[in-house]
């Protein structure tokens, strides 16, 4: 019986977070997004580039000109593309052209 509880405790706390395979780091983000993030188009995508896995966070369609902010799996911002000033590049590669994308991970 002990063993079946705890079964059943384990499954649930799995249940709730709904990304298993995604970095405590990301749900935090996610969990934090407030006013910087637009009621509508807001996204973060899981990629692979460069052989790692990134992600990609973009804020909606509510700010002209906004940056997409990509990172890391530890978090760490590797850069912005797109925004005022258009850039493209990451570690001087084009990113999305030759990031694969694995899943989106958020939306709204």
């Amino acid at each position: 019986m002990k063993k079946s509880l705890v079964f059943l405790a384990c499954l649930s706390f799995a249940a709730c977070n709904q990304h298993n395979d995604i970095d405590e780091c990301i749900e935090t983000r996610i969990a934090n997004f407030g006013p910087e993030i637009c009621e509508t188009g807001a996204w973060v995508k899981q990629y692979s580039f460069q052989g790692e896995t990134t992600f990609a966070i973009h804020a909606g369609n509510c700010i002209a000109d906004y940056h997409d902010l990509i990172l890391d799996e530890e978090c760490d911002t590797l850069g912005l593309i797109g925004g005022f000033g258009g850039s493209t590049e990451i570690n001087g590669v084009d990113y999305y052209a030759n990031a694969t994308l694995k899943q989106t991970i958020w939306q709204n």
